[in-house]
């Protein structure tokens, strides 16, 4: 295995790289999860819209999105403005979620923070620790929103005790890009890629091209990245953290260390990368990314929102393929997990304004804006309505890695390994996973050791966390 200098990020892959108090919101909710509406809260279901006044309610929006991207929000939230005169969105770009995450803590403090704010998936348990949130489910019900037009993998990752906290936005799936080019010339079947790490594994050694001896194209690349470890965990059918995942009650422990699920990924990942046919980019995705599109790596696992800039950086070299992120095993009770963000209602005590922002996330989570959002950014739209239009319909047909994430969707249950983990300090985990599978792939440490360091660090975290809040 080569270790890789890092090539130049591209302004894309930034927003990937980001796709990471005072007691929790007290809100009434009476609804389940399985989308009944909850009773809401009085002042939610007082009235559904903004107060009309002669002015428009002013609200103020956080957000993490870059280039093309940010140009599309802008986009959409300017012609949000012009239809209507009751609410008034003013955008403001903050930086990557963890830096947005930081502001946003200190800003709450002096009562300056924003009236929504876009949020990873990874600062959830922080967001309903917060006190600061209000449940999008209670607007929703006083509104009529029908919470079933949502997508139900990143619907039931928001839910927790049986509400909907955030709306669901930028949505995507881990997936494995591969050139179908080069499976053709190995002789293997372009249309099948693999599915497990075995037949990942035996792809990779049958990709690999060495001429005079030096490998001239990997057959895959190994990035070490926290929240692939999380796929495979779930994969696995495993636990991450007890509590049924931190969604039946606050996760108090890692649960990966014994039940042997992480154990199981230190050595699957210490293995793989030994092959001569893989490359390790260490924490570089963009990298390994940079690498694939330039024909120099076979398999790349990654996520599925970037299909089409993937496909203008290859340029017509070859033929890029989409298949379901590969798993450690098959197993009946396991499968893949959501990348992305949603937003969030800020409760700044003031009525008028959480009216007028949940019209702005109803507007956003539209199937007509989700369709315009799929269309322009190649995430997966959060509204099934969208689906039924013919522009998105002749899309799919040019963008697999959206049907290919349906379809992995479907292909796994929906439980609470693939709703996936919610607990207060996922950012710190990652990167404690990155630095010991680092340390693994350098000889410094055995996936033993590494897996018992990592539990150390993540439940002393978890403990410190759990303390800073009373809890």
């Amino acid at each position: 295995m080569k270790k890789t200098t890092a090539l130049i990020m591209t302004g894309c892959l930034a927003g990937m790289l980001a796709a990471c108090g005072n007691t929790q919101n007290t809100t009434a909710i009476s609804a389940a999860a399985d989308g009944a509406e909850p009773t809401g809260s009085a002042s939610a279901a007082s009235a559904q819209a903004p107060a009309d006044n002669g002015k428009p309610t002013e609200i103020v929006f956080w957000n993490s999105f870059t280039g093309e991207i940010y140009k599309t929000l802008e986009e959409i939230i300017a012609e949000y403005n012009a239809s209507q005169n009751k609410v008034h969105v003013t955008s403001q770009f903050q930086g990557t979620y963890d830096e947005t995450l930081t502001k946003f803590k200190s800003s709450m403090a002096s009562g300056s923070g924003p009236d929504v704010l876009h949020m990873y998936e990874a600062g959830t348990r922080y967001m309903l620790d917060s006190g600061y949130a209000v449940p999008v489910q209670d607007y929703a019900a006083a509104d009529g929103f029908d919470l079933n037009q949502l997508n139900d993998m990143a619907r039931s990752y928001y839910t927790v005790d049986h509400a909907l906290w955030s709306m669901p936005f930028n949505y995507g799936q881990a997936v494995l890009f591969y050139n179908k080019t080069a499976f053709e010339e190995a002789g293997l079947d372009p249309e099948s890629p693999p599915r497990t790490y075995a037949e990942f594994k035996d792809a990779a050694q049958k990709l690999m091209v060495k001429k005079n001896g030096k490998v001239t194209r990997y057959g895959a690349t190994i990035s070490v990245y926290g929240w692939f470890m999380e796929q495979l965990i779930a994969g696995q059918g495993k636990l991450y953290v007890n509590n049924d995942n931190g969604r039946s009650g606050r996760a108090t422990a890692l649960e990966a260390d014994k039940n042997g699920a992480l154990l199981n990924v230190f050595k699957e990942w210490q293995s793989f990368a030994k092959q001569e046919s893989v490359v390790n980019f260490g924490k570089d995705l963009s990298a390994g990314y940079q690498a694939f599109v330039a024909g120099k790596v076979a398999m790349l696992p990654f996520v599925s929102g970037y299909y089409n800039y993937a496909t203008a950086a290859i340029n017509g070299k070859f033929k890029l393929g989409v298949g379901y992120f590969p798993m450690l095993d098959k197993t009946a009770e396991g499968g893949s997990l959501l990348a992305g963000a949603s937003f969030w209602m800020i409760d700044h005590k003031d009525e008028a304004k959480k009216k007028a922002s949940w019209e702005f996330i109803k507007y956003m989570a539209s199937k007509e804006v989700q369709a315009k959002w799929t269309l322009r950014t190649g995430d997966i739209a959060i509204n099934k309505g969208s689906y039924e239009m013919p522009e998105v319909q002749d899309y799919l047909k040019v963008n697999p890695a959206i049907q290919v994430s349906l379809n992995q969707e479907k292909a796994y249950p929906n439980n609470n390994f693939t709703q996936g983990a919610v607990f207060g300090v996922m950012p710190e985990a990652r990167l404690s996973f990155e630095e010991n599978m680092d340390k693994i792939l350098a000889g410094a440490q055995t996936p033993e050791q590494a897996t018992e360091k990592f539990a150390a660090d993540v439940n002393k975290s978890l403990a410190d966390y759990n303390a800073s809040i009373g809890k």
